[in-house]
């Protein structure tokens, strides 16, 4: 996890991100940007999320995602993949609201989270490709690495990469092109 992160960087990145947005930042540096997953859409509406991303990878189970709660830094964004077939949710308004105690700057699920209504009420960005009501129910198999790297498409998300989500969705930037990307 390399990604320098400052209180003031990372006021400067999200307010230079709401001006510009993932359209721009991708036309930007469309070789350097990572598409991720055009399925992921906000859920909390008129929220972004900008910082150092924090993945992680389960198959409905709970222990992974608590894992990365429990090790992400103040100001990192929690990705997390879930590799099950069928997803159950991975985050409502009680993960949610553990996320914004702990200073995180956002969370995106691959896979379903529920409590809708609930999340937006917490003024916190959530992020995902599905919603169920149906919760996962287990936590037993803890994560092989937090965080690790994730093989998405033809991209992999790494600790530390930047990443943005807007209401157009997501992208990633290794840390070592952000500052020039954004100017």
């Amino acid at each position: 996890m390399t990604a320098e992160l400052g209180p003031a960087r990372m006021r400067r990145l999200a307010a230079m991100f709401r001006d510009l947005g993932c359209a721009l930042l991708h036309d930007a540096a469309p070789a350097h940007a990572k598409i991720i997953d055009p399925a992921i859409r906000c859920r909390t509406p008129g929220r972004i999320a900008v910082g150092p991303v924090f993945p992680v990878s389960t198959a409905n189970d709970m222990l992974p995602c608590l894992q990365a709660l429990h090790q992400a830094p103040p100001g990192w964004v929690i990705f997390i993949s879930n590799t099950a077939d069928l997803s159950d949710a991975l985050a409502g308004d009680i993960f949610v609201t553990a996320c914004k105690q702990r200073g995180l700057s956002g969370l995106i699920v691959q896979g379903a989270v529920r409590d809708l209504a609930a999340l937006r009420e917490l003024g916190f960005p959530v992020f995902s490709s599905e919603v169920t009501y149906v919760s996962a129910k287990t936590a037993k198999v803890p994560a092989a690495e937090v965080p690790e790297t994730l093989a998405l498409g033809s991209s992999t998300l790494a600790p530390g990469d930047w990443i943005f989500a807007d209401a157009d969705g997501v992208l990633a930037l290794p840390d070592r092109y952000v500052s020039a990307v954004m100017r």
